[in-house]
């Protein structure tokens, strides 16, 4: 399946929360001692503040990042603007989708 070219553009941040990465890697081959295999990764785009998560299920991606959204915004006592992340189904999804128009915030697609 070919794919037309992504027209997007990132501008530069001004604040702590106008933009955050995230992506989520695995499964990874060889588990932690709990049966973590995922990592979920937040990366901030002004401070490149990084965040890891460990999560036994892809599915438990939206839980996490609802969780690490309420402490980053209580933190900076500022909403996030935008999220960027790849079009992976853990990311593209009603509840994300919800989330985002919830909490006023853009989530933008990255290129593959």
């Amino acid at each position: 399946m070919t794919h037309l070219p992504f027209k997007i553009h990132f501008t530069p941040t001004t604040k702590p929360l106008d933009c955050l990465h995230m992506d989520l890697i695995g499964p990874i081959s060889l588990p932690s001692n709990s049966g973590h295999c995922y990592i979920l990764t937040i990366i901030n785009q002004y401070i490149s503040f990084k965040i890891t998560s460990f999560l036994k299920n892809k599915s438990d991606t939206y839980e996490e990042f609802a969780k690490q959204q309420k402490l980053i915004e209580d933190i900076h006592d500022q909403k996030i603007e935008q999220l960027v992340t790849d079009g992976g189904g853990e990311f593209v999804n009603q509840p994300f989708k919800d989330l985002a128009n919830q909490h006023g915030f853009n989530h933008t697609i990255a290129p593959p």
